[in-house]
């Protein structure tokens, strides 16, 4: 009796499973039909959702119905279906068959979709230009930086336009010890802020401090670090908070090829605990606070210094760390950033042997393991950055920190001051007139095909750039040229391309309308800023003989000889632009205190005419009547008049850095160069697929 009832279970059992095993394949079936012959992709998509949910032990028919919830989200046009194949490949794996085929889809989605949208923050208050990237707060409405001394939050959105950021608010006061930020990020809950900051110190040492700040009233405390960790020096600026911001996650380093390691420490104080072993940088807690990601450097003790070249995962319980990536190929990672879903992290890479300027972002897909789930997708930013990014908003916009372009040209502009007039469209320095007014000679590369010296022309109100043919035994970098009173000849300073870097300069002459390049014997080094005199028997120019914190003018003939020393140890001359006066009787130069003075070339004492320059090794220039000196300071233009002291501005207009400057002959016009560009300015990335949905 017995035996007969265990039979009769048994075969309803197996008709059990044979009728499960049938309405699985007749749900399939319904789906199928709603997909094809209805055409309703969407009711299909419900069908084969309940096919892998109630019966997926089958996993052929659940990675079927998977690959057809994608196709059914193609039809749809929507971005779902990228996720089922994913999912897919990462789930049913052992399907082969079928995996092959969600891959194919996933190559031809990739190649599909649309370009990530990169859009510009506009910043009228400008963004600190600092090491430190300024994070994007977790929900993506602020932007914290550190200046003067104080957290700043800047709304990334202005009431005005949403795509020019609001007015920002100090939350702290100013510190005085604080001398730089070297990182700020905040937590994930929104409600904290870690500084990593360099102090001044009353023993004249900078050191390294941890600062938490309450992002809601700017209250701050600096962390307490015991232990012996404690008293290591940083390797890598980057922190990381925990999502509620109890722990801090930072690397350190005791020996100079010594591993850099992971290490957490609660921001109550307390003894850091270790967390890896490798050469570590910039670690990155995951939203839930469960993992942190960083990186693994190569090429400890070299120069420069070691670079990402690894991405990790570890556990903050504790457990052994996984490799997510590893570049294989020449290039540099930068910057872990979790998703705010903790699926997916992105960093910045470069494929160069060297060099700090990140041009493209990955992105990796990442399971709970802290292994890849996915293939990665690569992004090439607008233009290259060397900020890690500044966060991954809850709506899905990754923050970049992108310098805006730079260009240094050459403009002119009224001796009294005006609107200036940009002369060239590419590099133009180091201004220099002609005798007779007509045209600014500069070192630049305006030209598309630029000469082999990179002596150039422009006319004077503006026009075609020329460049003058040079000839040599090898091309030649040149610097500061100088033009002779009877225009006929350049004088400059420059290298040899060939010369290993660090090596002294060369002074040359060529003339004005190029031809053979001649190389004054000269019997000092490390000399720089020759200046022609007015009636071209001599130049003047600075020399460091000893390559030491020693500097000097000396003069000689353009021909050649033994030059004359015309300063002593007391005058304190700078390493800086020298300038001779309209009836050469007088040089102009910077001195080591600030001041700039006057110096007779026939000898005697020397004259301050203005004091109290912090930036004492700008350019000067004197005005053809000799009544006023015109020099750069705060990259600004100012006169000072020979007769009374008094100063001016001469206004150009620009928001620019002025750099070098010359005075036409008429004394109605100033030339100069001017750099703009190179400022920190906010990108946010978005709807860039597979995310957006």
């Amino acid at each position: 009796m017995k035996r007969g009832l265990r039979i009769l279970l048994a075969v309803f059992a197996a008709v059990a499973i044979l009728c499960a095993d049938q309405s699985g394949q007749s749900l399939f079936q319904q789906a199928l039909t709603k997909e094809r012959a209805e055409a309703d992709p969407a009711g299909a998509i419900r069908i084969y959702e309940r096919v892998v949910k109630e019966f997926g032990k089958d996993r052929k028919l659940a990675a079927e119905a998977l690959f057809r919830i994608g196709e059914c989200h193609q039809a749809l046009g929507d971005t779902e279906a990228r996720r089922a194949f994913e999912r897919l490949v990462r789930e049913f794996s052992d399907q082969t068959e079928v995996v092959s085929r969600a891959r194919t889809k996933l190559a031809a989605l990739t190649t599909a979709e649309r370009e990530p949208k990169f859009t510009r923050i506009r910043v009228p208050t400008k963004l600190p230009n600092s090491d430190a990237t300024a994070p994007l707060s977790p929900d993506g409405r602020q932007l914290a930086y550190v200046a003067g001394g104080g957290v700043w939050l800047l709304p990334v959105h202005g009431p005005s336009d949403p795509d020019i950021a609001g007015a920002p608010r100090r939350i702290t006061e100013p510190v005085r010890a604080w001398e730089a930020c070297q990182d700020i990020v905040w937590s994930q809950d929104g409600n904290w802020l870690a500084l990593n900051i360099v102090e001044r110190s009353t023993d004249g040492n900078d050191r390294r401090s941890f600062y938490l700040v309450r992002a809601a009233t700017g209250e701050s405390r600096r962390l307490s670090l015991d232990g012996p960790q404690g008293s290591t020096t940083l390797h890598d600026p980057c922190l990381s908070l925990s999502p509620d911001g109890n722990w801090l996650a930072y690397t350190n380093w005791q020996e100079i090829n010594g591993p850099r390691s992971v290490c957490l420490v609660s921001t109550s104080g307390g003894i850091p605990r270790q967390l890896s072993q490798q050469v570590a940088a910039e670690p990155s807690f995951s939203p839930n606070g469960k993992r942190i990601a960083y990186l693994v450097l190569a090429g400890v003790g070299e120069r420069p210094r070691p670079r990402g070249r690894e991405v990790w995962v570890v556990p903050v319980a504790g457990g052994a760390p996984a490799l997510l990536y590893r570049l294989e190929g020449p290039g540099i990672l930068r910057g872990p950033t979790w998703s705010p879903d903790g699926k997916i992290i992105a960093f910045l890479l470069n494929h160069a042997e060297r060099g700090d300027l990140f041009d493209e972002m990955m992105l990796l897909p990442v399971s709970e393991e802290g292994r890849p789930s996915a293939s990665p997708t690569v992004i090439k930013l607008p233009q290259g950055t060397w900020r890690k990014p500044s966060g991954w908003s809850s709506d899905n916009r990754i923050g970049l920190l992108i310098d805006s372009p730079v260009l240094t040209a050459l403009y002119s502009v009224p001796a009294s001051g005006g609107k200036a007039v940009q002369l060239t469209p590419k590099l133009g320095a180091m201004p220099a007139w002609t005798p007779d007014g007509k045209r600014i000679c500069f070192i630049g590369s305006a030209l598309e095909k630029p000469t082999p010296g990179g002596i150039e022309f422009i006319p004077a109100d503006g026009g075609n750039v020329t460049g003058i043919p040079v000839r040599g035994p090898y091309p030649i970098l040149p610097g500061y040229p100088s033009i002779s009173p009877d225009g006929k000849q350049i004088l400059f300073m420059g290298r040899f391309a060939s010369a290993a870097a660090g090596q002294p300069m060369h002074m040359f002459t060529v003339p004005i309308e190029g031809g053979e390049v001649t190389e004054i014997a000269m019997s000092v080094k490390w000399f720089s800023y020759p200046r022609l005199s007015p009636d071209g028997k001599s130049f003047a120019f600075v020399v460091n003989p000893e390559a030491k914190q020693v500097w000097d003018i000396y003069t000689m003939s353009p021909t050649g000889g033994e030059p004359k020393k015309l300063t002593t140890e007391s005058d304190q001359c700078y390493w800086a632009p020298i300038a001779w006066s309209p009836d050469g009787s007088t040089i102009a130069f910077h001195s080591k205190d600030g001041k700039i003075k006057l110096l007779s070339v026939t000898g005697g004492p020397t004259r301050a005419i203005l004091e109290g320059l912090a930036d004492d090794n700008s350019d000067l220039a004197w005005s053809p009547d000799g009544k006023e000196l015109a020099y750069v300071s705060k990259e600004k233009i100012f006169t000072v008049s020979l007769e009374d002291g008094k100063t001016r501005e001469i206004q150009t207009g620009l928001d620019a850095a002025h750099r070098q400057i010359a005075w036409s002959p008429d004394g109605r016009t100033i030339a100069f160069s001017a750099t703009q560009g190179g400022e920190p300015e906010l990108w946010l990335m978005s709807d860039f697929l597979p995310l957006d949905g």
